[in-house]
C-alpha cells in the first residue's frame, strides 16, 4: 500500500519526486517489478524535462508487453491515503526493502554457516549493506566476522525481544 500511495503522491503533486529523492527511494525498493519499473519511468521522464503525471505515463507504457497497464497506472491516485506523509509511506518502503534484502542475506549466510564457508557469509552479508542508507553504512559483513572470531556470547538481532528470547542472539555453532 505505501508503494502505491508513494507513486500515487508523484501523479498528484510535483514536489513528490523531491520528497522521494530526499527520502533516498531508489526502484530496486518496490516489491512489485510492476511499481519498480513504473519509478524508474517516473525518474527518467523527470531527468528528460518531461512531465509526470498519469498520460504521459500511460502514453510511456502503452503496449500489450508493457510490465504497466493503464488501469494500474489510474488505480494509483486513488491510493494515497494523505498527501502531507509521502515522506512516512517513503520510509516505510524503504525499509520494506531493506528488511527483504536482509532477510534473504541472512538466509543466505545460514546456509553458508552451514558449510563453513567464511567468503559465502561475508558476500552474504555485505549484500545487507547495498540497501544501507549511505550515512548510517557499515560494514556488517566484516562486523559479523569480527565477532563470529571473537568470544561473544552471541550476535544480537536488531530486536531486542528476539534477542532476549534467544538468550543472547546468535551463537557460532548452534542452531538458532
Amino acid at each position: 500500500a505505501a508503494e502505491a500511495a508513494i507513486l500515487g503522491a508523484v501523479l498528484l503533486t510535483d514536489t513528490a519526486l523531491d520528497i522521494l529523492a530526499d527520502e533516498r527511494v531508489r526502484p530496486q525498493h518496490f516489491r512489485r517489478t510492476s511499481y519498480a519499473a513504473l519509478y524508474s519511468a517516473m525518474l527518467n521522464q523527470r531527468e528528460q524535462g518531461q512531465g509526470v503525471d498519469a498520460l504521459t505515463l500511460k502514453a510511456r507504457f502503452a503496449g500489450p508487453a508493457s510490465p504497466v497497464s493503464a488501469a494500474e497506472i489510474d488505480m494509483l491516485a486513488v491510493a494515497v491515503p494523505n498527501l502531507a506523509n509521502v515522506r512516512d509511506y517513503a520510509r516505510i518502503v524503504r525499509e520494506g526493502a531493506w528488511f527483504d534484502q536482509a532477510r534473504r542475506a541472512l538466509h543466505e549466510a545460514s546456509e553458508a554457516l552451514d558449510q563453513q564457508d567464511r567468503d559465502a557469509v561475508t558476500r552474504a552479508l555485505s549484500s545487507i549493506d547495498a540497501l544501507s542508507d549511505p550515512e548510517q553504512a557499515r560494514d556488517s559483513a566484516a562486523e559479523f566476522m569480527d565477532w563470529y572470531e571473537s568470544d561473544q556470547s552471541g550476535w544480537p538481532f536488531p530486536f531486542s525481544r528476539l534477542t532476549e528470547c534467544t538468550q543472547g542472539g546468535l551463537r557460532p555453532g548452534e542452531v538458532t
